[in-house]
């Protein structure tokens, strides 16, 4: 029969390997290879919906992340650890208001099935769909400012037809066939 520290030692070593391969994948691979992407659809129909035109998406950057436009606590939680999520700005025109609108997106991502089933049991918080979207608008007045200094160029809204070689394009897509020309601003 082996001595028990030597047991206690394998066991060490290996959840000392375990951990290391999490912290890998978690913090270098998942985010480096499988951060979530905001669809266009996804985009297209929430802009619908609020009877704008699709101008942009982009992730925020430091300035904006600093803002914490979604409360999101900075400590160590079950959900940190099994999920990933990602931030975006979106920004709509209006054509009736003729001015434009911003939203922050937060999209929510988790890695397996059985980790948000395991989430939602341990904490009795209903999750949802593994990939959850959350949509704000923007009302901080110096965000918005800046948002719209930054979107001030003149703005043409393409519904049928390319502005530079007349062919007929859709309002769905945001780049012209023909010439190529981006048709988001």
């Amino acid at each position: 029969m082996e001595p028990p520290f030597k047991l206690i030692f394998i066991i060490i070593a290996i959840l000392i390997v375990l951990t290391i391969w999490f912290l890998t994948i978690k913090y270098f691979l998942f985010p480096l290879f499988f951060q979530p992407k905001l669809r266009t659809n996804e985009t297209f129909d929430f802009l619908e919906n609020q009877n704008l035109k699709f101008i942009d998406k982009r992730t925020l950057n430091n300035k904006e992340r600093k803002t914490n436009p979604f409360n999101y606590k900075k400590r160590i939680s079950f959900k940190k650890m099994y999920s990933v999520r990602a931030e975006y700005i979106l920004v709509g025109y209006s054509k009736t208001q003729k001015k434009h609108r911003f939203f922050w997106v937060e999209l929510t991502k988790w890695y397996l099935f059985h980790l948000k089933f395991l989430y939602e049991i341990l904490t009795e918080e209903k999750v949802g769909k593994s990939r959850r979207l959350k949509f704000k608008e923007i009302e901080d007045p110096n965000i918005i400012a800046e948002l719209q200094n930054d979107y001030q160029t003149k703005t043409i809204l393409v519904t049928d037809k390319c502005p530079a070689c007349e062919n007929v394009v859709s309002d769905k897509i945001t780049e012209c066939p023909n010439c190529g020309l981006n048709l988001v601003a």
